[in-house]
């Protein structure tokens, strides 16, 4: 047994025996040889230890891309709390894998150095970033840090000349109250300056495209809205607010930027997306915005050399609403299920024949006379959705609620009377007004 294979069952050996079935099915479900699901849910109720099986699944991951002779492997974990992601990615790391420090958004990245992977080194990229903070930019104006990688940026691009000046300069230190700014700036983008030189020319690629998109929409190009700036800062004690607009506009615009050379530094093996259901509007299929598009390059990359496609892993003990009624104005839990599963199998075709054979599994239990067809139904919709998801939760139904955890060797059947039973009691329900006393799948 390899060393790498040793660390896996190592790995999976402390997994509590559900986690570990979780996690070997989501591994095998993510590189099966044929049909596999680029995109993996965990549904595990919550406190069964989603984590633990996303760390499962990494170790399996990296020796996976040992054996096939891949030489890099970077790995992302998404989190909306920038706390609970700096608190988690160590514990996905696997024994000897340390994450990358000090890199939580994605701007900050092209000062990461990156395994790529040799003799002495295991090429393993394991960081954690927020959407808050790394996706979506608004015109916010970040940390000093992300503003002082900003400044070496364009110094590196425009040239010191353009940038030395002091109304320059304090574009990228307003805020700081603390020492001598001007000092500061320039200590940090001294050590900033040989870290960025790999970047250059993909920052400038980034930066011609958002100035294309800024003529298109009617802005001024990045350079002409700092000359502004420069401009009317040069005899001002204060920053009025006219000008703060435009100076948040500028940063933002950069910090864009940056954040898309950090993508493009990347080359995502697997994505874990933790408590997904909070950023959602980064999944959509036909994204609308800037943040979303970002998104889905993270998520849709594929390695031109191996042609390999990234691996998402979603974990949520609520990855839909489980049920609405009529009466509630936001939300609808069937298409919300539908969008997940839209997500995950990521083909409309497969989601449009989901919807297809449930409609037919309600045909077919309304109908006297068609409990085979019903339970045919059941078992290819089953089989649709093991092959993206899984989930287990503690039942009511045992006395330790352990029923799902234990797995007993116990056949379960529904009988006509089970059902007609069902009926009987939901029509005593409705003729007192009460709602419906037990959920259909009980």
């Amino acid at each position: 047994m390899s060393k790498q294979a040793a660390s896996v069952e190592a790995v999976l050996a402390d997994l509590k025996d559900f986690q570990r079935r979780t996690a070997r099915w989501a591994f095998d479900r993510m590189f099966a040889d044929e049909g596999a699901a680029l995109r993996f849910l965990v549904a595990d109720e919550v406190g069964l230890g989603k984590t633990h099986v996303a760390k499962g699944v990494i170790a399996q991951v990296i020796d996976h891309l040992d054996r096939t002779g891949d030489e890099r492997h970077d790995i992302v974990y998404v989190c909306s709390n920038l706390a609970i992601a700096s608190q988690n990615v160590r514990k996905l790391a696997p024994r000897g894998v340390e994450p990358i420090e000090g890199v939580r958004r994605l701007t900050m990245l092209p000062l990461a150095q990156l395994d790529e992977g040799d003799d002495t080194r295991r090429g393993i990229n394991l960081l954690a970033i927020t959407p808050g903070t790394s996706l979506q930019f608004g015109r916010r104006t970040g940390t000093f840090p992300e503003r002082a990688l900003a400044y070496a940026f364009l110094r590196a691009h425009w040239g010191a000349e353009a940038m030395s000046g002091r109304p320059a300069q304090r574009i990228f230190w307003h805020g700081i109250r603390s020492g001598d700014p001007y000092k500061r700036l320039r200590s940090w983008e001294r050590w900033y300056r040989p870290q960025i030189a790999p970047s250059l020319d993909e920052f400038g690629r980034r930066l011609a495209e958002a100035d294309t998109a800024r003529d298109s929409a009617g802005e001024p190009p990045v350079r002409a809205l700092f000359d502004e700036l420069v401009a009317g800062l040069a005899y001002k004690r204060s920053v009025p607010w006219r000008l703060y607009q435009r100076l948040a506009e500028l940063i933002g615009e950069v910090r864009r930027v940056m954040a898309l050379v950090g993508l493009d530094s990347l080359r995502p093996d697997l994505v874990v997306l933790d408590e997904f259901q909070r950023f959602k509007d980064l999944l959509q299929t036909e994204p609308d915005s800037l943040a979303a598009e970002m998104a889905q390059q993270l998520f849709n990359y594929t390695d031109p050399d191996t042609g390999r496609s990234t691996r998402t892993l979603l974990l949520s003990a609520t990855p839909y609403r489980m049920y609405t009624t009529s009466g509630e104005l936001e939300g609808d839990h069937y298409e919300d299920f539908l969008d997940t599963c839209s997500f995950l199998f990521g083909d409309q075709a497969r989601v449009d024949r989901l919807q297809h054979r449930f409609r037919a599994l309600r045909s077919a239990l309304t109908a006297r006379d068609s409990p085979d067809r019903a339970e045919a139904l059941c078992g290819e919709i089953g089989d649709e959705l093991r092959g993206v998801m899984a989930r287990t939760e503690r039942l009511a139904a045992t006395p330790d609620r352990s029923g799902m955890l234990d797995e007993p060797e116990t056949a379960v059947a529904v009988a006509p009377v089970d059902l007609r039973a069902y009926v009987r009691v939901g029509g005593l329900a409705e003729a007192v007004a009460h709602h419906e006393p037990t959920e259909y799948w009980k």
